[in-house]
């Protein structure tokens, strides 16, 4: 497999950060509330979003594992999983109708994994909660 010209990195790089903010930004508005009621205000906000970026972590990081050893099945096969259309995410979806870039030139055996988008908006997530701590001092 041949690497992807830069102008296809770029928009791999631009697609990867657009899914992993607006992920972070609706679980952000979701956890603000219920957290600020059910907790001491924001610093139940803050353990919300720990606990939610923290799961979303472990279960982008089990979807990655299974992933790794499902290409290595299709590698001693010979033949390459790529996903499909109707194997996208609802919120990928959603970005690539609404996009600003042309994520339909990516070629679907160079696109990054769902798995990976969702790993890199759990850290986000989790990087909101540590500025809340360390920054804000909540």
């Amino acid at each position: 497999m041949s690497r992807p010209s830069p102008s296809t990195v770029g928009l791999l790089l631009v697609d990867v950060v657009a899914y992993a903010v607006v992920f972070a930004t609706l679980v952000v508005v979701a956890v603000t509330p219920v957290g600020y009621v059910a907790g001491d205000g924001w610093t139940g906000v803050k353990v919300g979003l720990f606990l939610v970026g923290m799961a979303f972590f472990g279960y982008s990081s089990i979807w990655l594992w299974l992933q790794s050893s499902q290409q290595k099945y299709d590698e001693k096969r010979d033949s390459r999983s790529t996903v499909s259309r109707e194997q996208e995410s609802r919120l990928q979806t959603a970005l690539d109708d609404r996009s600003i870039y042309p994520t339909d030139s990516i070629p679907p055996a160079v696109r990054i994994s769902p798995g990976t988008k969702l790993f890199v908006g759990s850290l986000i997530v989790l990087a909101v909660s540590f500025v809340m701590e360390t920054r804000f001092g909540v």
